[in-house]
């Protein structure tokens, strides 16, 4: 039986908390009859609700004695949830449950007001369910319904958003329904603010985070070699946000706020940025060109950072804690983020750019849902307040792979060919691996690029371009890397060509006490390399110029085969003002600190360690030791050796033999007659050499004379020499 009565408002204002329906005892009583439920209740037996569909919802209908018998009163909520307005015609009747009786399992509310309140309300989620169970526990719901709760002084709102009922067996249902449902003492409650940030809910439930998508694979993202760094970022930027704002402010911590990737070109940084939006299950990150900021107009740069703040600001006040993570990343800080100061003549706009960064990451009014990701290859160069606790803290060095990591990028570069097989089973990438050191990810892409292009050159007849090539025929092999090899070099790579111009001539071991200056400098340079004691080794070879120094030096670097050999020659400071020869130095070295293991060719060096896992060595020529001795620069240097020049008839004797061996003709009688003429005692091995080439070619086609050879040594100005030294 169904009763049109008429909606009207609640007799008594706290009647509103009930979530219930109230009519005249005459209807309520003719509801119970027709429940089944009157006939069984005994005289003075506590009323209880009758289950009623009161239009588009359930309720439980209780009577009123100050309701006319026509009237239902109705509170604002449920009059909003079935679109009712006073005055208006509802129908009542029994609610029957269906069989079985479908029980909540879990359902998801929203708490907000209906009033917007001065202030945000904080809630802790375990009063109001305990609230909501003792209140409400075996009343019917359904989607989309609200009720009131009175919760201290507050008048709160109570939508409900999901409801999934549990099976006859236990087991919760996947798929959400908007049927009606009977709230149980076993229903489990989530509570949540409302989109417009009015109330802020504190639940001690942890729930799974939405940062890290399920099927993250760095592989899948194109990432090689960046594993550790990877699992550090999301350790120290992203593992305290997985948890609920309340732990971690009873932990008393924050956020961390921003991250600085930096490191040599080509190791991944631009490509950690583009890739990290697709690893998170959160809004698509910001992405932003460090030169993009600036701008001609006075207070433009400034009004562009503003404005990538203007977002996580707002949703800051709508939601608070429960706001969502923005996530901010700047390519090439270094170009809007100087030291303040550095260029005192200009309009100071990179200044006032750091400033207005400063305030907005760490100022009175700091945002606690962003993080900022910065890039850059110059960390040197960024101002110093950035780098402090608070703001950019997480400094995480993307550097050279290592081999495992070199494999991983060449898997991922090769893994197209694989696929379609076109990858010879020739190519063994362990190998290449192995003998790419000091290989950044972009030459590693590179060298796959240059191995193709040799696949393709034999597929395409070059004499007729016009011929259509075989593409069938296309396959990459070990020999195309190897060529590949021989044209892209690492830019942190040894300086093989210009080592092999120090060394033309070879070395030539005139003496005993040559070959042991040359094995004393072999021992200490494996010591280097090897030696896990020994981090850093520091070498100054001294002696007249022409002696060999910079040739013994360069050989020793080649024999020893760092794989990065750096070489600072006097030449390349030529036409340079005093602070540009400090910081070619300067990046040598910090070029040198970027390998596992590297070698630097200076002039004149002040040292310091490398990074934990690296090896250094050093090795400095002069010509001028006394000056080295006295203006302390010596102290540097572990070792000091002499490169002595040649001297005396024995010496000589062997120094010529040695070079004329396989380039001259020389007779030894020729050689002998030099060695006694008296007119040559001691001359560094580099003029010997010069004065054997100019008698050569007066000599041609015929054997040098020694008489030419003293002839040349005296148009030199060499004969008297040893006065010199």
């Amino acid at each position: 039986m169904t009763h049109i009565l008429r909606a009207t408002k609640l007799s008594a204002p706290g009647l509103a908390f009930t979530n219930l329906a109230y009519v005249h005892p005459e209807v309520y009583e003719e509801l119970l009859t027709h429940s089944g439920h009157g006939s069984r209740r005994s005289p003075g037996q506590a009323l209880r609700p009758v289950q009623c569909h009161v239009g588009s919802i359930v309720l439980g209908v209780m009577p009123e004695p100050l309701l006319q018998k026509g009237d239902i009163g109705l509170s604002t909520c449920h009059r909003d949830s079935t679109r009712l307005q006073l005055g208006d015609a509802v129908h009542v009747r029994v609610f029957i449950p269906p069989t079985p009786k479908p029980i909540i399992g879990l359902m998801q509310i929203e708490v907000s007001t209906y009033l917007k309140p001065a202030e945000r309300i904080c809630v802790k989620d375990d009063v109001i369910e305990e609230d909501f169970r003792t209140s409400f526990c075996g009343q019917n719901f359904t989607v989309g319904q609200s009720m009131a709760r009175r919760l201290g002084k507050e008048t709160l709102k109570l939508t409900v958003l999901q409801m999934i009922p549990v099976e006859t067996t236990g087991d919760k249902r996947m798929a959400p329904v908007s049927s009606f449902a009977e709230l149980s003492e076993n229903s489990e409650l989530v509570f949540a603010g409302d989109s417009e940030g009015r109330v802020y809910v504190q639940s001690k439930k942890v729930l799974p985070s939405p940062l890290v998508a399920p099927d993250f694979s760095f592989q899948k993202l194109g990432i090689g070699g960046l594993d550790r760094q990877f699992s550090e970022i999301f350790r120290r930027a992203f593992s305290s946000r997985v948890f609920p704002p309340h732990l971690v402010e009873e932990l008393g911590l924050k956020h961390v706020k921003g991250l600085m990737l930096y490191g040599p070109p080509g190791t991944g940084k631009t490509l950690i940025a583009r890739q990290i939006g697709r690893a998170l299950k959160a809004r698509e990150p910001k992405v932003v060109n460090g030169p993009e900021i600036l701008n001609k107009f006075v207070g433009q740069s400034e009004e562009n950072v503003r404005a990538l703040f203007k977002e996580a600001e707002e949703e800051e006040k709508k939601k608070g804690a429960e706001s969502g993570l923005h996530i901010l990343i700047f390519d090439e800080l270094d170009a809007i983020c100087k030291q303040r100061g550095a260029n005192p003549g200009g309009a100071g706009v990179t200044d006032s750019v750091v400033n207005q960064l400063l305030s907005k990451i760490d100022g009175v009014n700091a945002l606690n849902n962003i993080l900022l990701i910065g890039m850059t290859n110059r960390i040197d160069l960024i101002d110093e307040a950035l780098l402090r606790p608070g703001r950019f803290e997480v400094l995480i060095e993307i550097g050279l792979p290592d081999e495992k990591g070199r494999q991983q990028i060449l898997m991922i570069h090769t893994q197209a060919m694989q696929e379609a097989k076109r990858l010879d089973p020739s190519v063994d990438l362990a190998v290449l691996a192995e003998i790419t050191r000091n290989f950044s990810g972009a030459e590693l892409e590179g060298l796959v690029r240059s191995a193709a292009s040799f696949a393709f050159q034999r597929a395409v007849d070059l004499k007729d371009l016009s011929k259509p090539a075989d593409a069938s025929a296309i396959k990459i092999t070990m020999q195309d890397f190897e060529n590949a090899l021989e044209e892209v070099k690492p830019a942190f790579g040894s300086h093989n060509e210009s080592l092999s111009r120090c060394t033309r001539n070879g070395i030539i071991c005139f003496s005993e006490d040559c070959k042991r200056l040359q094995q004393t400098c072999l021992t200490l340079g494996a010591q280097a390399r090897d030696s896990p004691h020994t981090p850093v080794l520091s070498l100054l070879l001294h002696g007249p110029p022409g002696s060999g120094k910079t040739a013994l030096a360069a050989s020793v670097a080649k024999l020893l085969g760092f794989p990065f050999t750096k070489l600072v020659t006097a030449e390349s400071w030529v036409g340079l003002p005093e602070s540009a020869r400090v910081n070619l130095l300067n990046k040598a070295f910090q070029d040198a600190y970027k390998s596992d293991m590297s070698l630097a060719l200076v002039v004149l060096v002040k040292k310091q360690p490398p990074r934990e896992d690296g090896k250094l060595m050093i090795i400095g020529t002069t010509s001028e030791p006394e000056f080295i001795k006295e203006s302390g620069i010596a102290k540097a240097f572990n070792v000091c050796l002499e490169v002595p020049p040649v001297r005396g008839p024995k010496q000589i004797g062997a120094a010529l033999r040695d070079h004329s061996a396989d380039r001259y003709c020389f007779p030894e009688a020729e050689i002998e007659q030099v060695c006694m003429s008296g007119d040559l005692e001691t001359i560094p091995i580099k003029q010997l050499l010069m004065v054997t080439e100019m008698a050569a070619e007066k000599c041609k086609p015929g054997p040098i004379q020694a008489e030419t050879f003293i002839s040349c040594l005296k148009d030199c100005g060499l004969d008297n020499f040893c006065g010199m030294y």
